[in-house]
């Protein structure tokens, strides 16, 4: 069975569901429709433009243009991260590179070169789609764990303040919200693999079976995927807290202003 090939005609009727989502946002007063009609063009526009690009890369199927585009990809990963965050840590930057791009491409590359093998390890087919994948779900979890381990600090000042006059180093003070924001980091992602097939079929998974691939094979990647996952995501979060943590305190042991 082969896939049903959409036209930009097919393309341009599925833009009357978001004009159906303006019409109902003017009709109940609900104040998105600049932000919709925004959002639906910057999709357009970026994932046509993307398109092309990658028809390119796969095309040349050369291991530097592969790299330029995770290179970039990575780039990207790290500038919204950093620029997500409230709280403006010291080397903010530097440490969401460390945890997105790190945590990320070790996993990407033990999927690589462990799993799935392909004849060339930079072939774009592959290694473009899943480093998306895992960078923009690491990315989420480093986000999310800084965050909530400025808000831990914030909150458990007093108990972190107490312990490092009680002699304890930055690092023991902290642990406990260390811990807390990587687990608030990770939980999403373990959320997700709870109700995963059951409540909702994945994105990828569903992208192969419309593509004409049978649901089994289809079912194998996605598990690959959602454990591939799991991995960059904890990795980064625990990464991110954990130099984070490090950017909290003074040399000397002293919280900074969280």
């Amino acid at each position: 069975m082969t896939a049903h090939s959409l036209s930009w005609t097919d393309v341009a009727l599925s833009a009357l569901l978001v004009l159906l989502v303006l019409a109902i946002s003017s009709y109940q007063r609900l104040g998105l429709e600049r932000s919709l009609l925004i959002g639906a063009a910057r999709t357009f526009i970026q994932l046509a433009l993307v398109g092309y690009v990658l028809a390119w890369v796969f095309h040349a199927r050369t291991w530097y243009w592969t790299l330029l585009c995770l290179a970039v990809m990575a780039a990207v990963a790290v500038h919204t991260a950093t620029g997500r965050q409230e709280q403006r840590l010291p080397g903010l930057a530097t440490i969401m590179g460390i945890s997105i791009a790190g945590g990320s491409f070790v996993v990407l590359a033990f999927v690589i070169r462990g799993i799935i093998r392909p004849e060339r390890w930079y072939e774009p087919q592959y290694v473009v789609p899943l480093a998306g994948m895992i960078l923009g779900n690491g990315m989420t979890a480093a986000v999310l764990g800084v965050e909530r381990l400025a808000a831990e600090v914030r909150q458990r000042r007093l108990q972190i303040e107490a312990a490092l006059s009680l002699g304890a180093t930055g690092r023991q003070a902290a642990a406990p919200a260390v811990r807390a924001a990587a687990r608030a980091a990770v939980l999403p992602t373990v959320n997700a693999m709870m109700i995963v097939g059951v409540v909702q079929l994945p994105g990828m998974m569903t992208g192969q079976i419309l593509g004409g691939a049978s649901p089994a094979q289809a079912v194998r990647y996605q598990i690959l995927v959602m454990y591939m996952i799991a991995g960059a995501a904890t990795l980064t979060s625990v990464s991110a807290t954990l130099l984070a943590q490090r950017a909290l305190f003074t040399n000397a042991h002293q919280l900074r202003d969280a």
